[in-house]
């Protein structure tokens, strides 16, 4: 392919969610950037492939770019790059989030990365139809104005925050305060949802509302107002990204303001139910998303607990009071979403946040008075050039919310570990929630009835005593309390995620290299490793292909594990190697009574993954 002949650069840049991939592949890449985004010193793209040599069957391409000579690059540009691309990997644990499935829903079949720099062809985009030069005219004002405010803020982190309030952008955000924010029970600042729409909406509402009745006599000003908040709610969507907590957002609040201009009771669970639907009818695997159940389920428990103590809130008072019922019913609400909601959130993050309403007291205000206005008077403003003041007083607002979660994450408890648990269990937790929101009296006590089954079933849980990762360069073993992993590609990434999916705090898990140039001597001779796993039994890890074969010609190794095609003569006597990998991804193992739980018997064949079709309940290895 002529077009990137003298791009052939030799990079060295791996991207941390795709090493641990089973293949790889070198490609001359020429295609068009859907969508663009910082991500501290790299770019993230999505890119619909036009050419690929050697040619592949793909659906579009998810990239990480170095931003170091690429900040010309916009979305619709059609670009060539010499990149290496990988099919992405599946759940680290069976059972565990399937990133093969999130990415095939939005129609990515291939991640990877550019190696050295990415060459703009073009940037014209006449040649697409009207929606699509909608779309890239749109991702590219959200890119810009992402790019600008991170450069025109005082310090990247607080620009970052701005323009993830408004872009709906995070990459660019430091891991080490989106963690702080999950553990104080923040993170729905980070995702534009129902309190950043509904603020927008309100905000401009109100403004248009008073303004024109200074104005205007003897015209519908509340119907005007109502209207025009709808049309800003509009572009907020598009500029946000319109993720499903967006798009729920936007259709509750497209209702509360015909309800305003019909004269009508804003505030009703059919909101809930239309919404709903609507998302459903548009993505109906939307259901099993995180954020479509949490989103739902704290929007439920905020109109029930309205409706329940709406004549509190609506009767006459002193201004003192007003603003303590404001207080009140923040922290109340805060309480009941935290409650309704912890069983999603432990069942998807296997956590749970123990200071999340004493947070949202300080939080919900600041955003409410003082953060969201300016992001709209940045946004009003950046056309003409005019952020960086709105910009600057937005990070005096947003400094004290940083150092609050920081806080936060050092108090004891602030967060509770919970690992993985029984998914029937979960069923009973939200049942719980269910009961508890729409029962009242004595009768919310029905609610400890499926919590306590679920909290059996938890207790009846055994865990396996064993993890084979999908591509056999790690080996798990399991305590009650602790982690050991033996590695031969070392990854903190994924070694959270093992730990957080066991709720093994970090300091509890014990890595045990073996490299090939330098494997541990109590373990490892002529780079064969021996792990004794239980009484009389033992599991090889060979590093090399010399010593593969030395594993295979012995007969007393039980279990034998290796990211290579071990050899058909191999006297092991069980082996887990590529080709069975590639059938079962990874597998799970209980010791007593013997059982393996593999990748394939959870997902079975699926188009997003490569499984071979076997039979349903065949099992993959015999007992060591």
């Amino acid at each position: 392919m002529t077009t990137t002949g003298g791009l052939r650069v030799r990079g060295c840049v791996f991207f941390f969610l795709i090493v641990f991939c089973a293949r790889a592949y070198a490609d001359d890449l020429v295609g068009r950037i859907d969508s663009l985004e910082p991500q501290g010193k790299r770019l993230r793209a999505i890119i619909t492939p036009l050419m690929l040599d050697p040619p592949r069957q793909t659906q579009r391409l998810r990239l990480s770019l170095p931003s170091k000579n690429n900040t010309h690059l916009r979305p619709g540009d059609t670009v060539a790059m010499i990149a290496k691309i990988y099919p992405p990997y599946p759940p680290l644990v069976p059972g565990g989030f399937d990133w093969q499935r999130w990415l095939y829903e939005k129609n990515i079949s291939h991640i990877g990365y550019s190696m050295g720099r990415v060459q703009r062809l073009s940037e014209d985009i006449s040649n697409l139809s009207r929606w699509q030069r909608l779309r890239t005219q749109i991702e590219r004002a959200r890119y810009d104005v992402t790019q600008r405010w991170i450069h025109a803020a005082p310090d990247p982190e607080t620009g970052a925050f701005a323009a993830a309030l408004f872009t709906g952008m995070r990459g660019a955000i430091s891991a080490s305060l989106v963690e702080s924010m999950r553990v104080a029970g923040l993170t729905h600042l980070l995702s534009i949802s129902g309190l950043h729409m509904s603020l927008v909406a309100g905000l401009v509402y109100l403004t248009f509302r008073y303004a024109l009745a200074l104005f205007v006599f003897r015209f519908p000003v509340k119907a005007v107002a109502a209207a025009l908040a709808w049309v800003f709610s509009l572009i907020y969507l598009a500029f946000s990204g319109a993720d499903i907590p967006t798009q729920r957002s936007f259709i509750m609040i497209s209702l509360v303001l015909l309800a305003v201009i019909t004269h009508r009771q804003p505030f009703s669970l059919w909101t809930v139910f239309v919404a709903a639907c609507v998302v459903l009818m548009m993505d109906h695997q939307a259901l099993s998303n995180p954020g479509f159940q949490m989103s739902f389920m704290a929007v439920i428990s905020l109109i029930v607990y309205y409706q329940r103590h709406r004549p509190m809130f609506e009767a006459e008072s002193t201004r003192l009071r007003t603003i303590g019922l404001y207080f009140y019913g923040l922290f109340i609400s805060t309480f009941w979403v935290n409650i309704t909601t912890a069983p999603i959130v432990a069942w998807h993050f296997y956590r749970f946040n123990l200071y999340g309403p004493l947070a949202n007291m300080v939080a919900i205000p600041l955003s409410s008075f003082f953060l969201m206005p300016l992001i709209i008077l940045a946004a009003l403003a950046t056309p003409f050039g005019l952020e960086g003041p709105f910009l600057w007083l937005f990070s005096l607002g947003s400094q004290p919310l940083f150092d609050l979660t920081y806080a936060i994450e050092s108090w004891p408890a602030a967060n509770i570990l919970l690992g993985a648990y029984d998914q029937w269990a979960f069923f009973c937790f939200v049942l719980a929630a269910f009961l508890f929101l729409f029962l009242r009296g004595w009768r919310q006590l029905f609610g400890l009835l499926p919590v306590g089954l679920g909290l059996l079933l938890m207790s009846l849980t055994v865990r396996a005593d064993m993890l084979i990762s999908h591509d056999g360069r790690h080996l798990v073993m399991i305590h009650p309390k602790s982690l050991t992993i033996y590695t031969r590609r070392p990854s903190d990434f994924i070694f959270e995620k093992w730990a957080d999916y066991w709720g093994v705090p970090m300091d509890q898990v014990t890595v045990v290299k073996l490299l090939e140039k330098d494997p541990p001597a109590d373990l490892c001779a002529n780079n064969l490793c021996l792990i004794p796993y239980k009484p009389r039994h033992v599991a090889a890890m060979p590093l090399s292909a010399s010593a593969l074969a030395a594993g295979c010609a012995r007969s007393d190794i039980d279990l034998l594990i290796t990211p290579y095609t071990a050899p058909e003569a191999c006297r092991a006597k069980t082996i887990v190697d590529r080709a069975s990998l590639a059938k079962t991804g990874a597998q799970l193992i209980w010791f007593a009574p013997y059982r393996v739980l593999t990748d394939y018997d959870v997902r079975g064949p699926q188009p997003w993954n490569a499984f071979e079709k076997q039979p349903k309940n065949q099992p993959m290895a015999s007992s060591p």
